[in-house]
């Protein structure tokens, strides 16, 4: 069986060590500007800023599906990597947090051609790949001052036809609640995912996740609420959904309830192509 991700001493407040103080040194720009492609021995530590929900891809190559997760990280500037795991690897990194200081080792550096790079997060051309040799240890979790501020941080007000604006950054939506947020387990990877659906009075839809949830998963929503989520647009895949950090980042607005029937015909995906801002802009006339 595949080990899970194992979880450090260092930082961690129960810890009997004087490790908690412990200065971690993330990586650097020129460590990450000197990765050569093929390596299969990349030692690193990062801020996970970004995580990408397990789906199915199509791999030409080999004719057939498979899945694949991916995260980011960053260090204390504005470098990042992303890093990729495929099939069964991936239920040893189920359980990572946006925030956390991670530590991997015995990574392969993969470059990332022309038809992928358009799907890179990083800022280089290359691509961590979990290996099954990979170590991977959380160091610290939580560290981000932005997860600690949103309650104080006023984030631009968005509606969903305007979202294409704002990528990759954090919003706040004004929505209702079409398919409550619950835990959904995919069978062959065993990894869990928290998802659900809103909707504006405008018809249009967009999927949204939630990255960080416990397990048992409770839940305070009710299908059809008016809620405010503070989120970000992803549109990883060309699948467009809003990641939302916490539960605590959606909060009910008022007793506005959106019916049954309304909710039904809320059924306008929002669909977004970072390439093609014409398209984009038609959700505004749609």
């Amino acid at each position: 069986m595949s080990k899970k991700v194992q979880k450090s001493g260092l930082g961690n407040k129960n810890s009997n060590d004087n490790s908690a103080d412990e200065k971690i040194n993330l990586f650097t720009s020129e460590f990450l500007k000197s990765i050569k492609p093929f390596s299969p021995t990349i030692e690193i530590i990062g801020i996970i800023i970004k995580i990408v929900a397990p789906r199915k891809v199509f791999i030409t190559k080999v004719q057939k599906e498979c899945t694949v997760f991916k995260f980011v990280i960053k260090n204390n500037k504005s470098d990042k990597v992303q890093v990729t795991s495929w099939e069964d690897d991936i239920e040893r990194i189920n359980d990572i947090k946006i925030g956390s200081v991670i530590h991997i080792d015995g990574s392969y550096s993969k470059t990332i051609d022309e038809r992928g790079i358009k799907y890179n997060d990083g800022t280089v051309p290359i691509e961590l790949i979990i290996q099954s040799n990979t170590k991977i240890s959380i160091l610290r979790e939580h560290i981000l001052n932005e997860e600690v501020d949103d309650e104080t941080v006023d984030y631009p007000l968005v509606d969903l036809a305007n979202c294409f604006q704002h990528l990759n950054k954090k919003i706040r939506l004004q929505l209702y609640i079409k398919t409550n947020f619950d835990i959904i387990r995919n069978q062959k990877t065993n990894i869990n995912s928290c998802c659900g659906s809103l909707v504006d009075k405008f018809k249009w839809k967009i999927e949204a996740k939630i990255i960080n949830f416990e397990i048992p998963f409770t839940n305070h929503l009710t299908k059809g609420q008016h809620v405010e989520v503070i989120g970000i647009i992803d549109t990883s895949y060309h699948h467009t959904t809003v990641n939302i950090q916490s539960l605590k980042d959606i909060k009910k607005i008022d007793d506005n309830v959106m019916s049954l029937f309304e909710l039904i015909e809320a059924n306008k995906n929002v669909i977004i192509d970072p390439d093609n801002e014409l398209k984009n802009k038609k959700l505004k006339s749609d």
